[in-house]
């Protein structure tokens, strides 16, 4: 029972933070589906998968675009001779280029990159509903008792009954 205590203590402390000094009246009921999406938005697990899936996004466009750009050089010397000055000019043209469909399959790399940080972002947030579902499943019987007991944490003076 302590076990189980601890754990719906760390479970709303990881939703909802940190508790305030002293509410002026009680919040509204925390719902299951305002619970997930607390949990989504703030689970650090779910923040690196959302950073990947961005990443790879990123990939994406930039396996879109054409990823080379000319390179243009103008190079210049004076030479001075035994005769008179002499002056060296120089001017290049570099182009590069892809060759038999390296683009084609660069685009589906990074297709392939973001559908599996897709799959794998998707899998983490079932994991996480999962688990939010489990705990509030365990705690459906006692839901009134623990927001009663928090609720008295906050007061600065004792109630007796």
């Amino acid at each position: 029972m302590t076990c189980r205590l601890v754990g719906l203590v760390l479970l709303i402390g990881a939703v909802c933070g940190p508790l305030p000094a002293r509410a002026a009246e009680p919040p509204e009921t925390l719902r299951l589906e305002d619970a997930l999406a607390l949990a989504f938005e703030r689970a650090p697990e779910l923040a690196i998968y959302r950073s990947e899936l961005t990443a790879a996004e990123g990939g994406v466009i930039a396996a879109r675009t054409y990823p080379h750009n000319p390179e243009l050089e103008i190079e210049g010397a004076d030479r001075r001779g035994p005769d008179d000055s002499v002056t060296d000019r120089a001017l290049s043209l570099a182009q590069r280029l892809d060759l038999a469909g390296q683009r084609s399959k660069r685009r589906a790399a990074a297709g392939e990159t973001l559908e599996a940080a897709r799959s794998s972002y998707r899998r983490r947030r079932t994991e996480l509903a999962a688990r939010v579902e489990a705990l509030a499943a365990q705690w459906a019987p006692w839901r009134s008792v623990a927001t009663w007991y928090l609720w008295r944490s906050l007061d600065p003076v004792p109630v007796e009954y």
